[in-house]
């Protein structure tokens, strides 16, 4: 039993790791463009995407030239609408992305997008539904003034983005031709940051709540 004791006052006696943050931001603009005229009465409608994650993060992909990096597990949460539909399934997986400097267009760019299907979409004024979604919410910024590497970011300044929207692409069915939505970001904010406790937290937390009904054990 002290064997026990001592090591759960080791643990207790360690440094405890530094809380993750959790960003949150949201966005939402009116719809500004469509990429088919049978989409035209969506024209003016509300977009609204969410997404929280958190940091700090180590990519789960980097491209060899350091330029785009990708985070898998970071995500943390993923939530968009259109005309007060859910895009959203449980069939995707979002990914976020950071491009610093360069890609085909040369622009910094900080994306969260998925693709989801098992969807059964259908508006006023148009004929078809929509049973899958391709969903970005994208800031970007084409001076390539905004980021100075491709670490998640902590805070956000709409105005330093010249290229700000959000944007779906919606299917029909499988196979079939797809259609793009978009509107520009005309409200957007950040979140204040809150405290996520990390794994090993958790562990140490554990380690003395089972110490403390140890004691409590061998009083009795």
């Amino acid at each position: 039993m002290k064997r026990f004791l001592c090591v759960i006052c080791f643990c207790l006696m360690l440094p405890l790791p530094a809380l993750a943050d959790v960003i949150t931001l949201q966005a939402s603009g009116a719809v500004d463009f469509v990429s088919q005229t049978a989409l035209d009465p969506l024209k003016g409608k509300t977009m609204s995407y969410t997404i929280s994650y958190s940091v700090p993060a180590v990519p789960d992909v980097l491209t060899l030239d350091q330029v785009q990096a990708y985070y898998n597990h970071s995500l943390l949460s993923f939530s968009a609408t259109l005309d007060g539909q859910s895009l959203i399934s449980s069939s995707g997986i979002p990914v976020i992305t950071v491009q610093n400097d360069s890609g085909p267009s040369f622009y910094d760019d900080f994306e969260a997008y998925g693709y989801f299907t098992g969807l059964n979409l259908s508006f006023t004024g148009i004929a078809q539904t929509f049973t899958s979604a391709t969903v970005y919410f994208i800031l970007r910024d084409t001076s390539q003034a905004v980021f100075s590497d491709t670490s998640l970011p902590t805070s956000f300044d709409l105005a330093k983005f010249n290229l700000p929207f959000l944007s779906v692409t919606l299917q029909p069915g499988i196979g079939s031709s797809a259609t793009r939505v978009d509107a520009t970001i005309t409200s957007f904010h950040t979140v204040t940051p809150t405290p996520a406790p990390e794994p090993a937290t958790m562990l140490l937390l554990g380690l003395g709540l089972m110490g403390l009904a140890g004691v409590r054990r061998f009083k009795g």
